[in-house]
């Protein structure tokens, strides 16, 4: 089933981490990217990716998602890095390394 990354949460979320971070490997038990610092948060720190509250009032935020996410949320040519929205932080920067690594759409598997 294809989701619009923008629209990935829960496990489709975590699910999609996984992949980018293990590109045709197999799948390990369910990891709380999103919802967990201690997984979360050594990708962010990895990827340097910026996190932050919108208050530019980015076009195309959803409401619900006050937190925004980047590779670089101060670079001057922000065409080449697209942010990615969430309703927490670790949402926000996970939609980003999924949507850097997977695409704008990526494909679930039906029983995820």
């Amino acid at each position: 089933m294809k989701i619009k990354t923008s629209e990935l949460t829960g496990e489709a979320l975590n699910w999609a981490v996984q992949k980018a971070e293990r590109p045709g490997k197999r799948m390990l038990s369910p990891i709380d990217y999103c919802g967990k610092w201690k997984f979360g948060g050594p990708i962010i720190e990895r990827e340097k990716i910026d996190i932050g509250i919108d208050d530019w009032n980015w076009k195309g935020r959803p409401k619900d998602s006050p937190w925004v996410a980047a590779h670089s949320l101060m670079r001057e040519a922000m065409e080449e890095d697209i942010p990615s929205f969430g309703p927490t932080p670790l949402i926000a920067a996970m939609r980003c390394l999924v949507a850097s690594k997977l695409g704008d759409v990526v494909d679930i598997p039906a029983e995820i």
